[in-house]
């Protein structure tokens, strides 16, 4: 009342409303943990069942459904599981679904075509367009419309005209053969001999054309649990706060109510009918059992439905996984306990999410993000040299899991929004082989720890061209060299956490992240991707020691000079990165730091010219090399890291 006068009755409604909201929210969340707490014991006394079976004979050497059944079976006639079960919630009452943020009458997202190559057909305003080949790139729901990109003659998608907004009418899914891989002609599925299935290129291909491979939507998701605050549960972006939009069983969060209708929706995400029995133990266990849970339900609805694909999640390798846990009697339980428990809490056949299990262990790809918000120019150079990136989910893509791994990879994987991309780094001949790493690398770690590192995580001995050779390094002196860069790095990363800005200290890190380079470059082969981030964060220091303000061109502003033995540098490192780094017009939701460094790179090369030319090509990388080397005189003559 001390306010009336001032506010007016007005706001004292709005004030009202909003504190009624809030009371009705408060009892929501209390009525959603009521409901929820069944799935809690339910997990709990499952879990002290599982601690007390015990499974004798020759059980280890089972095959994944027995192994899995002779469990169930021990854990079906103790207590505590008929009381779980019986506990077990397997729907929630009317009015709550009701009371969910999805008002009946809501078209669903129509996402089954993302991804896909169509035929346009019945256009009527632009005949002439009918019968070619695109690619479906996302559902507009506003509109009702596909976004559709077309391709050309080599099934890349062509740079002219833009997308087209088509109406699902005009267009029709192009049905591929079973071994077909990624964009039309790039290359196919085959036999390996001693290395299972690979994909193998139909045609050459030159690591100076930059084009996506293969662009194939998730198949299944789950959000990594560190993260699962401050990430949308569907797209993975950061959370900007509130407004807070949630699932109703309050277990996922979304940056959009899209996001939220496409989620549960989605067999593959936090669905609806996941959240119907109880979401709450998906919080409380392991992300892969929750991953294995989704496919299995995915890939149930998609043969209810009568949805056809290539393959399915059984054709994929799990058997290397279950190899890998045959000498280890607890870590085998421990697999297979954690799959009884979430097919028990979702429902679900116990060996099909075992075999799921398996699948996601050695299938699943760790989506990563930057940490902290895309850098805007200028550059503050902290947040280029402390730049790095975090897995705030797990993903299953069918086609992409058909990649052999390799220590010396020559493709690379980006992450843009719910969907991979698939590059190479490098030539690659006809007939040869597409590899990616599965985690180690050459340079990274010796070739003994890289074998034994995939040995016990997916059950096979390496034989790339990495690990049969012989190391330039010993292994001791590998370690030691490793360790060293560490310490000088971490003594750069505290002057730079310091906040001092003091010629002296930046000189001080400057020197330390230099000597952290110089070793780094016994143990990585130049082009490396790890080294060509190591020069972004070098050249970072270098251009605020120089006082260089990195903000485009610099239309006639007075501006610091970076030497020439840095440029040359961030040359260089500007080549590698520009490899792996998404095209610009390609970019879309694409923000890795290999995008961030590429961006600072060409803005601190640029930064020391006034005027962009007019023939300038954010994306030919090869005339901005030119241009730069012109522009600076330096490195003249051929560059021995040229890409081809």
């Amino acid at each position: 009342h001390q306010h009336r006068g001032a506010r007016g009755d007005h706001d004292l409604r709005i004030e009202h409303r909003s504190l009624t909201e809030s009371r009705a929210r408060l009892l929501d969340c209390q009525s959603r943990f009521a409901m929820d707490r069944p799935a809690r014991m339910v997990h709990e006394q499952l879990g002290r069942a599982v601690m007390e079976v015990e499974l004798q004979g020759d059980w280890i050497s089972l095959e994944p459904r027995a192994a899995a059944k002779r469990m169930m079976t021990q854990l079906s006639s103790r207590s505590e599981f008929k009381e779980a079960i019986a506990m077990r919630t397997e729907s929630v009452p009317p009015d709550f679904l009701q009371s969910a943020h999805i008002g009946d009458g809501e078209a669903a997202v129509e996402d089954n075509l993302v991804g896909c190559e169509v035929t346009l057909r019945g256009l009527k305003s632009d005949p002439g367009k009918n019968g070619l080949i695109g690619k479906v790139k996302a559902w507009l729901p506003d509109r009702g419309r596909f976004a559709v990109v077309l391709l050309d003659d080599d099934g890349f998608e062509t740079r002219a005209g833009g997308a087209l907004a088509l109406k699902p009418d005009n267009v029709e899914k192009v049905e591929k053969e079973g071994n077909a891989w990624g964009e039309r002609g790039v290359a196919h599925v085959e036999q390996i001999p001693g290395a299972g299935r690979g994909v193998v290129v139909d045609r050459e291909l030159v690591s100076a054309e930059r084009n996506n491979l293969l662009c194939e939507p998730a198949y299944a998701t789950v959000v990594n649990r560190r993260r699962a605050t401050t990430r949308c549960h569907r797209c993975f972006a950061m959370l900007a706060g509130p407004p807070l939009i949630e699932c109703p069983c309050a277990m996922a969060r979304y940056c959009s109510s899209e996001c939220r209708r496409a989620a549960r929706e989605d067999p593959g995400d936090h669905c609806a009918e996941e959240c119907a029995k109880g979401g709450l133990w998906t919080a409380i266990t392991h992300e892969t059992p929750v991953l294995a849970t989704r496919i299995v339900r995915k890939d149930r609805d998609e043969l209810k439905r009568g949805i056809e694909r290539r393959r399915r999640f059984t054709d994929l390798d799990w058997r290397g996984v279950w190899k890998a846990t045959r000498e280890h009697d607890e870590r085998r339980r421990g697999a297979v306990a954690q799959a009884c428990i979430a097919a028990a809490c979702a429902g679900l056949d116990e060996g099909d999410v075992l075999t799921a299990c398996l699948v996601a262990d050695g299938n699943t790809f760790n989506v990563k993000r930057p940490v902290g918000p895309k850098p805007i120019t200028p550059y503050d150079w902290r947040e280029i040299f402390t730049v790095a990136e975090c897995e705030v989910a797990s993903a299953l893509f069918l086609d992409a899991s058909m990649l052999n791994h390799s220590c010396e990879p020559n493709c690379f994987a980006s992450f843009p929004g719910r969907e991979i991309r698939i590059r190479n780094t490098e030539r690659v001949r006809s007939g040869g082989q597409l590899f990616i790493s599965y985690g180690p690398v050459s340079g990274g770690d010796s070739r003994d720890v890289r074998r034994s590192l995939l040995s016990d995580a997916f059950g096979f001995e390496c034989e790339c061209d990495a690990c049969v050779g012989r190391d330039r390094i010993s292994s001791v002196e590998h370690g030691r060299l490793k360790e060293t860069a560490h310490v000088h790095d971490d003594r750069a990363m505290s002057l730079v956490q310091s906040g001092d800005d003091s010629p002296e200290v930046l000189r001080m890190i400057a020197s330390a992240a230099r000597q952290s380079i110089a070793l780094l470059r016994r143990l990585y082969r130049w082009p490396s991707l790890t080294l060509a981030l190591e020069a972004t964060r070098v050249a970072a220091v270098e251009s605020a020691l120089a006082g260089c303000v990195v903000r485009g061109w610099s239309e006639g502003r007075a501006n610091g000079r970076v030497d020439s033995t840095s440029l040359t540098m961030a040359k260089d490192a500007l080549l590698c990165l520009s490899a792996y780094a998404e095209k610009r017009r390609d970019r879309g939701e694409a923000d890795g730091v290999v995008e961030r460094a590429r961006d600072f790179l060409v803005n601190l090369l640029i930064s020391h010219r006034r005027h962009k030319p007019a023939d300038w090509d954010d994306d030919d990388v090869s005339s901005q090399v030119s241009f730069f080397c012109t522009m600076h005189e330096i490195y003249d003559g051929s560059n021995p890291c040229q890409l081809v």
